[in-house]
């Protein structure tokens, strides 16, 4: 997510930048909100974060392996 919408942040003045739906139970909160606030701070105004909370399927079972337990839950 990062490094894409930093390069954009640089190249760019006025578009406005924003992620996918970043799924909260497969990334660390705090790791995603401090990438969030990083490419923020160099985009003022022109960032959009969209977050969810998606458990089941696990993308893991879907590709048939067994399911693990997330860095978010722990």
């Amino acid at each position: 997510m990062v490094t894409t919408l930093t390069a954009a942040a640089f190249a760019t003045e006025r578009i406005g930048l924003g992620t996918a739906v970043t799924n909260l139970a497969t990334r660390h909160p705090s790791v995603v909100a401090s990438a969030a606030r990083s490419v923020a701070e160099l985009a003022p105004g022109r960032f959009t974060l969209a977050s969810a909370w998606a458990t089941a399927p696990s993308p893991r079972s879907v590709c048939g392996r067994p399911a693990r337990r997330n860095c978010a839950r722990g």
